[in-house]
C-alpha cells in the first residue's frame, strides 16, 4: 500500500513492482480511519522518497508507521542515517528493476521473518530516549488528535 502524492520517482518505482507482478494500491490521503482499514488488508506500507535524488528518509511516513506499529519500507537515504534510518527496513536503489523488486519479493516470501525485524526495530524505536521527549510527546498527541 503507498498513500500521498505520487510523483514521477514514486510511480515509476511502482510501475517496476506492478511489472514484476507485485500487488500496489495506490491511494490519495486518507482519514485515520480508512486508512487503518485498508492497512490491515495490506502486507506492507510503503515509504518512497519524494524525488529520486531526496537523500534524506521518507520521515513523515515513517513516523506515522513507526507510531501505529504498521510493518513499512523505506528507500535507503544518506542523511538521517543516525536518526530515523536505523528503525527501519530499507531497500536500496529502487530505479534498478530487478534488484529493487526482488528485494520486495524476499520479503514477501520471508515475511513472518521480517515482522520479526521489524518488530525489534519498533521496540528499539519505543525505548529511544528521543521518544519520551516532552517534545515528542506533544507532538504525536497534537497527530493522533488529527
Amino acid at each position: 500500500m503507498f498513500t500521498g502524492q505520487l510523483t514521477e520517482h514514486r510511480e515509476n518505482i511502482i510501475k517496476k513492482l506492478k511489472n514484476n507482478l507485485i500487488s500496489v494500491k495506490c491511494l490519495d490521503y486518507l482519514h485515520e480511519k480508512r486508512r487503518r482499514k485498508l492497512y490491515r488488508r495490506s502486507k506492507i506500507y510503503l515509504c518512497f522518497k519524494k524525488f529520486h535524488n531526496d537523500n534524506y528518509p521518507e520521515g513523515a511516513r515513517s513516523w506515522y508507521c513507526l507510531e501505529n506499529s504498521f510493518f513499512f519500507i523505506v528507500e535507503k537515504a544518506n542523511i538521517g542515517k543516525k536518526f530515523l534510518n536505523k528503525f527501519c527496513i530499507e531497500i536500496e536503489n529502487p530505479n534498478e528493476t530487478s534488484v529493487f523488486s526482488n528485494e520486495i519479493i524476499k520479503i514477501l516470501q520471508n515475511y513472518s521473518h521480517y515482522q520479526k525485524i521489524f518488530h525489534r526495530k519498533l521496540k528499539f524505536f519505543r525505548n529511544f530516549p528521543f521518544y519520551k521527549s516532552k517534545e515528542i510527546i506533544k507532538f504525536t498527541h497534537y497527530l493522533n488528535r488529527l
